[in-house]
């Protein structure tokens, strides 16, 4: 899928608490680095969070007049929207704090939008982001994705030279890759996640799998027992 991206204002401060996440234990602090995912997932909640939803119209508007067509989230799985400044906020941002800031707790890469979006992979803005997070921070960062590229000998060697630092999980919730190919547009097959994970495994790699969203065909067919 190739995304249609969009330019819009960038939060302030990247990293925020995460208080969501902290009642389920997974994180004190999250890292998004974008408005909307590059991926299309239609079932994803952030589309309708209170982020997009308030600054619906405002961003319809920023969409129609760089794409020439007005478009919505939940209309088109294509849009991505990205903050152009997001590397010197958040730079900015972790060197106002001390290299302690972070210790004992977890910083969740992404909760809302996902870190490693073909875009900024390819730009290099992902790898940027979290070197800021190493070098400024003491932070244990816990990167969610739906893209295998995580299991590649890159980003192995990458996560490898930071240990006790990572811990890496894909989200899945069907191996059906027909399914995914209809409903997780972009994504990486559930397959290749699966691969994925078994590589950052066998390279001594902390991992973690997140099996979400599980729909009742899931739950019918005993795919959720096999994905267990």
């Amino acid at each position: 899928m190739r995304n249609k991206v969009v330019e819009v204002p960038s939060v302030k401060e990247p990293i925020m608490k995460s208080p969501g996440f902290a009642k389920k234990i997974l994180s004190t602090y999250k890292l998004d680095l974008l408005a909307l995912c590059g991926f299309g997932c239609r079932y994803c909640s952030s589309n309708a969070g209170n982020y997009l939803r308030l600054n619906r119209e405002k961003f319809a508007d920023l969409t129609e007049a760089q794409l020439g067509k007005r478009a919505y989230p939940a209309q088109d799985p294509s849009l991505t929207m990205v903050w152009t400044d997001v590397l010197p906020k958040l730079e900015a941002q972790v060197k106002r704090k001390p290299v302690t800031w972070g210790q004992g707790e977890t910083l969740v890469f992404s909760m809302l939008t996902d870190g490693f979006s073909p875009n900024l992979v390819a730009e290099g803005v992902t790898e940027a982001a979290l070197r800021l997070v190493l070098d400024h921070t003491a932070f244990r960062i816990r990167v969610l994705t739906k893209n295998a590229i995580v299991g590649t000998d890159h980003w192995i060697k990458f996560f490898q030279a930071y240990p006790g630092r990572f811990v890496v999980g894909l989200s899945m919730g069907t191996l059906d890759a027909s399914w995914a190919t209809r409903v997780e547009l972009g994504t990486s097959p559930p397959a290749d996640r699966l691969d994925a994970t078994v590589a950052l495994q066998k390279a001594g790699v902390p991992t973690y799998g997140m099996l979400c969203p599980v729909f009742p065909d899931a739950m019918a067919s005993g795919d959720l027992e096999k994905l267990v």
